[in-house]
């Protein structure tokens, strides 16, 4: 069964897009994760094998994490490349400044399309798709891909199932659905190898997160008789474990899994900017985390959400 298709007049409008354009911008959100990463990837892809030029860019490029990904030797960032685009997609970002301002100004007279799944996005954009039903963006990139008939492989499929994988936490989050499931089944019809895709994703660490978990871990905290668990990520942890910023991706994960932790929150100090960075995590559809976010300037999701 193909995943659900999007809206007639979005996908109408993208068709419109492709058909006339030939350079593509494809970006996403600032700290990106394999959500991020494999979403971009995989349209950027389809769309240079439907030949067009589409460049995929982060403004913290690639990390070494996900850089066995297809299509990743070329993935761009932080610098933006030259010239005219006939469309900047944006994935996966709640909001506008999420997304850093070199893709917002670079050719301002090129339309952008909008396509998330975070609830709190505004709507930003020309074209827009916000759909917060879906797990990840790479289950709305798999839709558009079908539904706009763009080439599609296992190379394709490989990178949207890290999107899938990584954002329901390998399928073990509340926000994994039949339509989910069925997502990540077209993926696996089409090639992708899930024994060594998910061995990448969870199996992969370097050896220098080990030290900086020792020291996150030592931060631990409890309250409200144990509901509530709290971590600090502070300059020092990476400094004492040679670790880098994107270890510090899911580390929220080992408060979270707890037992009788419902609500998980971690701070990350970052004093060259001169703030301190929240994630929060639910257990429970009782709390929805993205409305404290929200209070707070941030955003995500019910069960996942950030504020700074």
């Amino acid at each position: 069964m193909p995943p659900p298709s999007p809206p007639d007049a979005f996908l109408k409008g993208f068709r419109a897009l492709v058909k006339k354009g030939k350079r593509f911008l494809v970006a996403s959100h600032l700290r990106p994760d394999g959500d991020a990463y494999g979403s971009t990837l995989a349209l950027a892809l389809a769309l240079r094998k439907a030949g067009k030029t589409a460049v995929a860019w982060n403004p913290d490029g690639m990390i070494a994490r996900f850089a066995w990904l297809p299509g990743a030797r070329g993935f761009g960032g932080p610098a933006l490349p030259q010239g005219r685009w006939d469309a900047r997609i944006i994935l996966d970002t709640a909001s506008r400044d999420r997304v850093g301002k070199l893709p917002l100004e670079s050719h301002p007279a090129s339309p952008i399309v909008n396509v998330d799944h975070h609830g709190s996005n505004p709507g930003f954009g020309d074209l827009v798709w916000v759909d917060a039903a879906r797990a990840a963006c790479g289950e709305m990139v798999l839709a558009i891909i079908r539904g706009a008939r763009l080439p599609f492989d296992r190379e394709i499929a490989s990178c949207l199932f890290v999107a899938l994988s990584t954002d329901t936490g390998s399928f073990r989050f509340s926000n994994t659905r039949a339509a989910t499931l069925r997502a990540a089944a077209d993926l696996l019809d089409a090639g992708v190898n899930l024994g060594e895709i998910s061995r990448m994703i969870w199996e992969n660490e370097p050896a220098r997160r080990v030290g900086f978990l020792r020291e996150i871990l030592r931060t631990a905290r409890f309250a409200e008789g144990g509901k509530v668990g709290l971590l600090w990520i502070k300059p020092e942890a990476y400094a004492r474990s040679g670790a880098r910023p994107e270890d510090s991706e899911g580390v929220i994960g080992c408060i979270r899994e707890v037992a009788g932790v419902i609500v998980a929150l971690a701070f990350e100090e970052a004093p060259k900017e001169g703030i301190v960075r929240v994630s929060f995590r639910s257990k429970t559809p009782r709390l929805d985390v993205s409305r404290i976010a929200r209070q707070f300037g941030g955003g995500g999701h019910a069960a996942a959400a950030g504020a700074r």
